[in-house]
C-alpha cells in the first residue's frame, strides 16, 4: 500500500533522472524503480508499482497505466538543454549499449532520430508529448545549481518528510559509486566491460555539466538540431540567440531536383549504391522537417519527374514506388516542364555555334599543308584559344540564365555523376554534381572512349556553370583542387556510409550452407575479391598474389572472385585461372548473400589501383571482415586499422599480407574487432543530411537562386 501518491520520474534520457532520484532517496527517504520496454537485457520489477516513485523515458502510451489520470498519479517531468542531452546520450550509447559505436554516429543519430526512434521520434518530440500533463518541471540547470530548493517544489503535489539535508549527494560522489542508483552492474555486457560499479557510476555521471555540447557537437550537427528541435529549445527559452541563420526555417522551401537515371540502370555499381542510399537519407530528412526546409522531385530517364515525398519507405522500396507512378494508374509522374520560346531560339543559337566550333578546326586542319596543321592544331587546342572559348561560353551562359530567370522551377539540380552534365544542360540554375572519382584522366587506359568524352564534356560544362561539387572522400576533394582547379567554397564533402541493417555479421551456419551450394563454393578458407570486374581493380595481381599465397601455404586455401564483368573485359585474367580449382567466379552476388560472405571470408581483398571511396571495404569491415586493401588514393581513409594496407602493384606484399592473415587467427580476430568500429564512424544517414545542407547552402544563396527552367 502506497503512503504516498505515486509520482512518475520522466525525462528524456541523460537529463538528470538518477541524480534527482538519489536525491530524492538520500535527502527524503523516498525511493524509487525504473519502468522501461527494453534496456540491455534488463528485465522489469514486478513490483515497481509498491515504489512511491517510478523513473521512466517512456511515452504515455507506452506505460502499463493511464499515468495521466490525475487522481492517481503525479508526473515530474525532468527537462535538460537538448543539445547536452544528446551529447550525453551519444556517450553513454558508446560506454554502455554499442562499445563499437562511434562518438559523432550516435550524437547524429540522437540528433536525427529517425523512424520514430530514441523515445518517440527524439528530444523535441519527447518534450512536446510530455509537458502539457506534467505537473512540477524541474530544469537539469536548475537542478544541478540548487538541488534542495528543486526537489523541494514536490511539496506542491505530495507531503514531503522532513529533509536531511547532510545527506545530500554531489556529482563527485555519486562517481564514486557510494549512493542507491546509477552504480549497478545491471548486464553481462557492462560486467565484462567494467572492473566494478565504481566504474560503471563513473561512466554514469560523466560530467553533469552545463553547456558541454559546445566542446562536442560539429557545427553541420548544430545545424541540423536546430532544424529540428528549434521550437521546443525557443519554447523553454534554451539557447537564446544561437539558432544559426542557417536553420531558420524559410518561408518557401527549397525546391530541388535530383538527376537519379542511374539507379534504372541494370548495372548496380557503387554509383547505384550511392544513389539509393542517399535518396533513402533525404527522403527520412524531408519527412522529419515536414517539408517546410527542402522539397525533392527526381528526375528518370525519358524526362520523367517524380516527387520524393510519394516514396512509402516502409512497405516499398523506390523501384516499386518508381514502376507504380510509371504504371497507367500513377498519379505523381509528370513530364520535365516545356522550355519558353525565348530558350528554344537560345538553343538554336547555341547549338550553331558548338557545332561551328566543332567543324571550322577540321576543316581548316585540311586545307593547311602538313608543316603546318599540326601547329594549328596545337594552337587551336591549346591553352590560349581555350581559354577565349571558355569566357565566351561562360558569357553565354550568363546571357541565357538572365533571359530565362522567370522560368523557374527548382532551385537547384543535382546530378549524381559528372556525365549526366551533357544530358542536362537545359537545366539553367545552380548545378550540384557528385563527384566520384578522377580515373577518367588519371587512368584513362582503364576507360572506354566514350565514357571519356561524356565525363570530359561534364567537367567542361560544370566549369562553364561555376558547379558546385559533393565530393564523397577527402582524397576526391584533394583530387579537385589539384586537377580540375576547382574553388575549396564550391566542394562539400560528405563520406559515404555502410548500410548497418543489411551489412552486419552474419554466422548462421544454414545460411552459410544456402548460399555455399548457390554459389558452388567448398567448405574451405577463402578469400574475397569482391568489385566490378575491370582493369582498374587489378584483379591480375589479386590472382598472382594468391597464388604466391597459396604455394607457400599446407592449407586448403580459396579464392572467391565476385562481381559483374565491366568495361575492357579482355584484359581480365586468362581462362587458365578461371579453371584453377581453387579459384571460383561466382558473378554477380544478391544483397542479402553478401554479408554471409563477408562474414565467412577471411579477408575481403580489394587491390585497386585507384578508387574515389571504396565501399565493399567498408561493407565488408560493418560485417566483421578484416580488408587486404591497396594503400593508395582514399582506401587508407575509409580502411584505416580494420585490414592491411599493402602496395597493390606487389604481387610480393599482397602474397605476404594474404599469408598472415591465413595463419594468424589472433591477428584476424584483432583486425576483425577493429573493422567493426572502422566501419561504425561512416554513416548514410549522415551523408544525406551533409547533402541536404549543401543543397540549402546553396539555394539559399540569393546571387544563385536565378531558377532552372
Amino acid at each position: 500500500m502506497r503512503l504516498i501518491p505515486q509520482i512518475w520520474i520522466v525525462s528524456y534520457p541523460r537529463s538528470g533522472n538518477t541524480f534527482f532520484r538519489n536525491v530524492l532517496d538520500e535527502v527524503y527517504g523516498i525511493p524509487s524503480e525504473t519502468y522501461f520496454l527494453s534496456d540491455h537485457g534488463r528485465s522489469v520489477n514486478p513490483d515497481y508499482a509498491a515504489y512511491p516513485a517510478v523513473k521512466t523515458h517512456l511515452l504515455p502510451q507506452e506505460l502499463p497505466v493511464d499515468v495521466l489520470n490525475k487522481e492517481a498519479f503525479k508526473v515530474v517531468y525532468l527537462v535538460r538543454d537538448g543539445r547536452d542531452s544528446v551529447v550525453s546520450e551519444a556517450h553513454h550509447r558508446r560506454s554502455f549499449a554499442e562499445p563499437d559505436s562511434d562518438f559523432e554516429v550516435n550524437l547524429f543519430d540522437a540528433v536525427l532520430a529517425p523512424g520514430g526512434s530514441h523515445f518517440g521520434g527524439g528530444w523535441s518530440q519527447h518534450v512536446e508529448t510530455w509537458l502539457p500533463h506534467t505537473d512540477v518541471v524541474i530544469r537539469f540547470e536548475d537542478l544541478i545549481a540548487d538541488p534542495l530548493k528543486e526537489v523541494a517544489r514536490l511539496g506542491a503535489i505530495l507531503d514531503l518528510p522532513t529533509a536531511r539535508t547532510e545527506r545530500l549527494p554531489t556529482f563527485d560522489s555519486l562517481r564514486q559509486a557510494k549512493h542507491p542508483y546509477g552504480a549497478k552492474l545491471v548486464s553481462a555486457l557492462q560486467k565484462s566491460s567494467y572492473a566494478d560499479e565504481r566504474a560503471v557510476a563513473a561512466a554514469n555521471f560523466r560530467k553533469g555539466q552545463v553547456g558541454s555540447w559546445r566542446e562536442e557537437m560539429p557545427e553541420y550537427l548544430h545545424d541540423l538540431f536546430w532544424m529540428l528541435h528549434g521550437d521546443t529549445m525557443d519554447r523553454l527559452a534554451y539557447g537564446a540567440g544561437e539558432r544559426p541563420a542557417f536553420a531558420k526555417v524559410s518561408v518557401e522551401p527549397a525546391k530541388v531536383l535530383l538527376q537519379v537515371g542511374n539507379i534504372q540502370d541494370p548495372a548496380r555499381d557503387g554509383t547505384w549504391r550511392y544513389t539509393i542510399e542517399l535518396l533513402n537519407g533525404l527522403h527520412e530528412l524531408e519527412r522529419k522537417t515536414e517539408g517546410k526546409v527542402v522539397r525533392y522531385d527526381l528526375a528518370l530517364k525519358e524526362d520523367e519527374i517524380l516527387p520524393l515525398n510519394g516514396y512509402k519507405k516502409e512497405s516499398q522500396n523506390l523501384y516499386q514506388y518508381i514502376s507504380q507512378e510509371q504504371s497507367p494508374d500513377g498519379t505523381r509522374l509528370r513530364r520535365r516542364p516545356e522550355r519558353a520560346a525565348v530558350t528554344m531560339k537560345l538553343d538554336g543559337q547555341e547549338a550553331f555555334w558548338r557545332h561551328r566550333l566543332e567543324k571550322w578546326p577540321r576543316q581548316i586542319e585540311q586545307w593547311l599543308p602538313t608543316p603546318l596543321d599540326w601547329r594549328f592544331k596545337y594552337a587551336w587546342r591549346g591553352p590560349f584559344v581555350q581559354r577565349l572559348i571558355m569566357k565566351w561560353e561562360r558569357r553565354w551562359h550568363k546571357h541565357r540564365v538572365k533571359r530565362e530567370a522567370g522560368t523557374v522551377s527548382w532551385d537547384l539540380l543535382h546530378m549524381m555523376l559528372p556525365q549526366f552534365g551533357p544530358a542536362s544542360d537545359w537545366f539553367r540554375g545552380p548545378w550540384l554534381i557528385t563527384f566520384h572519382d578522377l580515373t577518367h584522366r588519371l587512368f584513362a587506359e582503364y576507360h572506354t572512349e566514350g565514357n571519356i568524352m561524356m565525363a570530359d564534356r561534364g567537367m567542361r560544362l560544370a566549369e562553364v556553370r561555376d558547379a558546385h561539387f559533393m565530393a564523397i572522400s577527402e582524397h576526391s576533394q584533394a583530387d579537385l583542387e589539384a586537377h580540375c582547379r576547382v574553388p575549396s567554397e564550391r566542394i562539400h564533402l560528405a563520406l559515404e556510409g555502410a548500410n548497418w541493417d543489411l551489412f552486419k555479421p552474419e554466422r548462421d551456419d544454414h545460411r552459410w550452407s544456402e548460399v555455399r551450394d548457390k554459389l558452388a563454393l567448398p567448405d574451405a578458407p577463402f578469400f574475397l575479391v569482391l568489385n566490378t570486374l575491370e582493369p582498374r581493380k587489378n584483379l591480375k595481381g589479386t590472382i598472382e598474389g594468391f597464388l604466391r599465397c597459396l604455394a607457400d601455404c599446407d592449407e586448403d586455401l580459396h579464392l572467391v572472385v565476385a562481381g559483374a564483368v565491366g568495361w575492357k573485359h579482355e584484359s581480365l585474367p586468362a581462362d587458365d585461372h578461371r579453371k584453377h580449382p581453387n579459384i571460383h567466379f561466382v558473378g554477380f552476388v544478391d544483397d542479402p548473400d553478401l554479408p554471409v560472405l563477408y562474414s565467412r571470408a577471411l579477408a575481403l581483398c580489394y587491390l585497386s589501383f585507384y578508387e574515389g571511396f571504396g565501399l565493399p571495404p567498408l561493407e565488408a569491415m560493418s560485417c566483421g571482415a578484416p580488408v587486404i586493401g591497396g594503400d593508395n588514393s582514399s582506401l587508407p581513409e575509409v580502411i584505416g586499422n580494420g585490414g592491411l594496407l599493402v602496395n597493390a602493384q606487389s604481387h610480393e606484399a599482397i602474397a605476404e599480407a594474404m599469408t598472415r592473415v591465413a595463419h594468424d587467427e589472433a591477428l584476424r580476430t584483432v583486425l576483425s574487432e577493429k573493422a567493426r568500429k572502422q566501419a561504425h564512424r561512416f554513416s548514410w544517414t549522415r551523408m544525406a543530411w551533409l547533402t541536404m545542407r549543401a543543397h540549402l547552402r546553396i539555394a539559399r544563396d540569393k546571387t544563385n537562386q536565378v531558377g532552372g527552367v
